[in-house]
C-alpha cells in the first residue's frame, strides 16, 4: 500500500494512521488484526530500503520515497 508521509514522521506514527496496529515496546505486534505470537514463535520482521531493520518502528523516521516491507516470520 503507498500513503504519504509528512516530515518527520516515524514508520508507527505512519501505521497507525493507515492501519489497524498492536505495539509493544515500539515494535509492531499485529498489522490489521495478524499478530506474532511467542507460543507460534512469529514476529513481523521489518525492512527499510532493502535493509533489516535494527530499531522498532517508533525509531525509524521516514522520507518520501522509502520503501517498508513486513513479513510475519518464524523464529526458533
Amino acid at each position: 500500500k503507498e500513503v504519504a508521509v509528512k516530515e518527520g514522521q516515524t514508520l508507527m506514527d505512519v501505521m497507525k494512521e493507515n492501519f489497524e496496529v498492536e505495539e509493544a515496546g515500539g515494535f509492531i505486534n499485529g498489522i490489521d488484526g495478524i499478530m506474532a505470537s511467542e507460543s507460534e514463535k512469529t514476529y513481523w520482521h521489518l525492512v527499510v530500503n532493502g535493509e533489516d531493520a535494527m530499531t522498532g518502528a517508533n525509531e525509524i523516521e521516514l522520507k518520501d520515497g522509502d520503501k517498508i516491507e513486513f513479513d510475519l516470520r518464524n523464529y526458533e
